[in-house]
């Protein structure tokens, strides 16, 4: 009998790993304190805060799962003043932890970090190097040590994915695909910026291939989850030239440089998030090519072309507008 707890299951990554593996498990659990985006997945919803040690550990030691994925997080980085605003990421990961080794039947745990314990641009000579850039990128390197520190006795793995896109990603929707669409986005001149991207169904194929890996390629691993890198112009043309029947505008650096600092300004001055900014247009402009390899070998072909994510995520965008 395999039994999986998925944390955060109501969140992107998790709303598309139930949809597509739910009958690879026997039975499936989603813990998670919003309700699910999907109503076919409802059935599976427990309404639980990893922060409530008591209700946690109660339902795990009922559930009995065989397999952990934990996804539950504070993701954005609006918090400025303390990292306990994001106690999601370290007492919820150390309760989870804590229960999770009082569960006889567990054998496989997930647990997901961010390729932002590393700083845009900084490649990693090791999993235990960091330069976070915030308080969310600090932590998830706590979230990374409480794993490494718990000793779990089971097979535990540590995933770190990185910029991860396609349908259910409101975030993406509210932003970029919004600014996209109302044609007031503007490329950074003619950088030719290369990043590490994942469309999300390959993100969760990953994943499946991770608990269905022997032990030994797994245990105790740090694992990035992305596709191909990808040239950061292509993938928004892409989207463009679907959503709106033309590639994206570009300006010259500098325009677009004093449009980051006018933003910064105006997000002090009005305290609201602005279309640009520098943290943006550096993230725009800077490589970020992170270390795929281990993924590779786990799965050396992916199920989903980047024109599969594209046209998925377009389909699913022209109905969020109809339904509107």
């Amino acid at each position: 009998m395999k039994r999986i707890v998925v944390t955060g299951g109501s969140g992107f990554i998790g709303t598309h790993f139930i949809a597509l593996y739910r009958s690879a498990y026997d039975e499936m659990a989603n813990i998670d304190f919003k309700p699910p985006m999907l109503n076919e997945q409802a059935d599976l919803w427990h309404d639980i805060d990893l922060l409530d040690y008591e209700k946690l550990e109660s339902f795990l030691l009922a559930f009995q799962p065989t397999h952990i994925l934990h996804l539950a997080a504070r993701t954005d980085l609006d918090e400025k003043k303390s990292i306990a605003g994001y106690a999601a990421n370290i007492d919820g990961v150390r309760n989870l932890l804590k229960a999770g080794k009082k569960v006889q039947a567990l054998e496989r745990v997930v647990i997901a970090s961010s390729m932002l314990v590393c700083k845009v641009g900084h490649i990693p000579q090791s999993s235990h190097e960091y330069s976070p850039g915030n308080l969310y990128a600090k932590s998830k390197v706590e979230t990374e040590l409480i794993t490494r520190h718990a000793s779990m006795p089971c097979t535990w793995t540590i995933v770190r994915p990185t910029t991860i896109w396609g349908p259910y990603h409101h975030g993406l929707k509210n932003g970029f695909f919004t600014i996209l669409q109302k044609k007031i986005y503007f490329h950074p001149g003619k950088n030719e910026c290369l990043k590490s991207y994942g469309y999300v169904k390959n993100t969760a194929y990953q994943i499946q291939e991770i608990f269905n890996s022997a032990k030994e390629k797994v245990h105790k691993k740090t694992i990035y989850l992305a596709d191909e890198p990808i040239k950061l112009h292509e993938w928004v043309n892409a989207f463009s030239e679907r959503l709106i029947g033309k590639k994206a505008y570009s300006l010259p650096y500098p325009l677009m440089k004093c449009a980051a600092v006018c933003g910064d300004i105006a997000e002090v001055i009005i305290g609201k998030k602005m279309p640009m900014n520098t943290f943006r247009l550096k993230n725009m402009t800077t490589d970020n090519v992170v270390n795929t390899s281990h993924i590779k070998n786990l799965c050396p072909s992916l199920p989903y072309s980047q024109e599969d994510g594209v046209e998925e995520t377009c389909l699913w965008l022209q109905n969020c507008n109809r339904e509107m």
